[in-house]
């Protein structure tokens, strides 16, 4: 199978979501690839000190 995109991006935080929504609105097609189960990048919430204590 053979897949064709105007523009690939690689990772899925904020700035390459934005940047793919606008491409995808003026009718690019866009391929966007992500290796974590979340998207957001670096910037997510998570418990990631104490059970109850959620960060971004």
């Amino acid at each position: 199978m053979s897949e064709t995109y105007d523009a690939v991006f690689i990772g899925a935080g904020h700035n390459t979501l934005a940047c793919a929504l606008h491409l995808a609105a003026r009718g690019w097609k866009v391929g966007l690839f992500e290796q974590a189960a979340v998207a957001g990048g670096a910037v997510k919430s998570g418990a990631y000190t104490l059970p109850g204590f959620r960060h971004d």
